[in-house]
C-alpha cells in the first residue's frame, strides 16, 4: 500500500491550498459508500477516500481515490463520485496523485459538484 507515500503530500497540499482539513482516520472493511455517512455525520463539503486495491487484482500495492462533494446518505449516487485509480509507483506515482487530488478538491469546492456534475 502507498498510504505512507500519498498521505503526507496530500495533507500538506490541501493545507497549502487553504482548505480546512480534518483528521485522517481508518475505516476497517469500509466500502465506498462510507463516504456518504462520513460526509453526513461531519457535515463535510468534500470527502476524500483512499482505498487499497483487493489482493488478486494484479496490482495489490495500488490505491484508488474516491472523492465526492457534499455526500449524504439519502441523495448521493455513484455518478456523484470522482475516482482516481492506479495510484502506485508503476502507475500514477503517489506524490503526483496527491497533487491531482488537491486540484480536484479545489475544483469540487469551486463548482459545488463532483462526478458527472463537474465541468472540466
Amino acid at each position: 500500500m502507498n498510504y505512507e507515500e500519498i498521505l503526507p503530500p496530500l495533507m500538506a497540499g490541501l493545507k497549502q491550498a487553504g482548505l480546512k482539513v480534518g483528521t485522517p482516520f481508518f475505516v476497517r472493511y469500509g466500502r465506498v459508500k462510507i463516504e456518504d455517512q462520513i460526509g453526513e455525520i461531519l457535515g463535510a463539503k468534500v470527502v476524500i477516500l483512499l482505498v487499497g486495491e483487493r489482493p488478486g487484482l494484479g496490482q495489490s500495492e495500488s490505491l484508488s481515490c474516491y472523492a465526492v462533494y457534499s455526500p449524504r446518505m439519502a441523495t448521493t449516487v455513484e455518478a456523484d463520485r470522482t475516482c482516481i485509480s492506479n495510484i502506485h509507483q508503476g502507475g500514477t506515482p503517489p506524490v503526483e496523485a496527491a497533487a491531482v487530488i488537491v486540484d480536484l478538491a479545489k475544483r469540487m469546492l469551486e463548482q459545488k459538484a463532483s462526478g458527472i456534475n463537474m465541468t472540466r
